[in-house]
């Protein structure tokens, strides 16, 4: 004989008396117990939290804020106001138009044959007359850093264009002055 192991016949039935509602998807669904009473908790911890473990601040046994389509924890006001003098001071609206000019003629300037440095002297005259109204305004308005920003790089391109307009004109004029003593 030979030895190898003899295998099961496909077509025989090796349980004579077939179960009602058993098969190959396991027992009938009766004998199933439901989930809820297999895992107390969701099978899955949440961000930050061990398997098993409470979210933080739920007493045992309670369910999350929010959960079960309970929606979030309504809004309960801070019992004591913030004082008027802690929070920060709203920033100027001209601030950050002059920061935004200032870069933009800066880049456009450097990137597109110097025509963004003509957006530099608005970004210099707004920053200046911002920081002069929130110097005036004793903290009540903020936003220093940026139209001081705006302001400094209103300079540099408004410096960098009167260079470019002199080097214009100085080559307008060497084109006059060649093509005048030329036969």
């Amino acid at each position: 004989m030979t030895d190898e192991p003899q295998r099961p016949s496909l077509d025989k039935n090796p349980d004579p008396e077939p179960t009602p509602g058993a098969g190959s998807w396991g027992p009938p669904p009766a004998q199933q117990q439901p989930y809820a009473q297999d895992y107390p908790q969701t099978p899955f911890p949440q961000a930050g939290q061990a398997q098993g473990q409470q979210p933080y601040g739920q007493p045992y046994g309670q369910q999350p804020y929010g959960a079960y389509g309970g929606g979030p924890a309504p809004y309960q006001p801070s019992p004591t106001p913030i004082p008027a003098h802690l929070l920060p001071a709203p920033d100027h609206p001209k601030a950050m138009t002059a920061m935004i000019l200032g870069a933009v003629g800066l880049f456009a300037g450097l990137s597109f044959a110097g025509v963004g440095f003509l957006l530099s002297p608005f970004a210099w005259a707004i920053g200046s007359g911002a920081l002069k109204e929130i110097e005036a305004s004793e903290g009540r308005v903020g936003g220093a850093s940026a139209a001081r920003a705006g302001k400094i790089m209103g300079i540099v391109g408004t410096v960098l264009l009167g260079l470019g307009l002199l080097a214009l004109a100085g080559i307008i004029v060497a084109i006059f002055a060649t093509a005048s003593t030329s036969p």
